[in-house]
């Protein structure tokens, strides 16, 4: 075993190596990144993928979202290989922090709208009310001209 993996370990108890398992994951994983290590976390109640191949201590991936080893945990690794799939990541990142930035732009011009729009229907009262007082003079602009 890597001293690395070692050293993670005894750092963190809560951690358990899995080195055996039902459909050989722990070894299969191997072929995508050699550094690749699956743990048992035992305070999430979830199976965590490590990096030996990680600078320092911080070995940590990702966690696993499935309940149990399978196939999925394989394609997931394969999907979020950095060395494998850096630029489409990359890409993909971009494109969805564009989406996130255009729908925010959007909800922000709905509420600037929603809020002119109260403003607005706000002041008309206030015109209709000011209208009823004595000595009242048409100087209000609304909508570019005078009342």
């Amino acid at each position: 075993m890597n001293s690395n993996i070692d050293m993670v370990l005894l750092t963190r108890p809560w951690l358990r190596l899995i080195e055996n398992d039902v459909y050989h994951i722990s070894k299969r994983i191997k072929d995508i990144e050699p550094g690749y290590f699956i743990c048992y976390n035992t305070l999430r109640g979830a199976f965590e993928v490590h990096s030996s191949d990680n600078k320092g201590f911080d070995t940590y991936c990702f966690k696993v979202p499935y309940s149990e080893l399978d196939y999925r945990t394989l394609q997931l690794c394969r999907e979020t290989n950095l060395a494998m799939h850096g630029d489409m990541i990359y890409k993909k990142m971009k494109e969805e922090n564009a989406r996130i930035d255009a729908e925010n732009a959007k909800n922000f011009k709905n509420i600037l709208e929603g809020a002119s729009y109260e403003t607005a229907k706000d002041v008309s009262l206030a015109v209709e009310r000011d209208e009823t007082y004595d000595g009242y003079k048409r100087t209000h602009y609304i909508g570019g001209g005078i009342l």
